[in-house]
């Protein structure tokens, strides 16, 4: 099977693929800069939000919101919050 190259990200440590069924994107992280990346396969978009601290985990939720496992602790994310306000 052939490999293809989606996303040229260039981080130091990108982890924790979660992919979010119901909205038709990935969830994944670059965990030492703390920042959590949205990608869309659809159209090849990837947004990055900074977390302001080290991420371990993201899992999407039935509610459309992200859990995170942050050093600090766990937090909720409304990623439609989050995506207006960097706007």
């Amino acid at each position: 099977m052939p490999v293809e190259l989606l996303l040229d990200a260039r981080v130091v440590l990108g982890e924790g693929p979660a992919w979010d069924a119901a909205n038709g994107r990935l969830y994944w992280l670059d965990i030492h800069a703390g920042n959590l990346h949205i990608f869309h396969p659809a159209d090849g978009r990837d947004t990055c939000l900074p977390l302001g601290e080290a991420v371990g985990c993201a899992a999407p939720c039935k509610d459309g919101k992200i859990i995170l496992a942050l050093r600090s602790g766990f937090a909720i994310l409304d990623p439609g919050l989050a995506l207006s306000q960097q706007s």
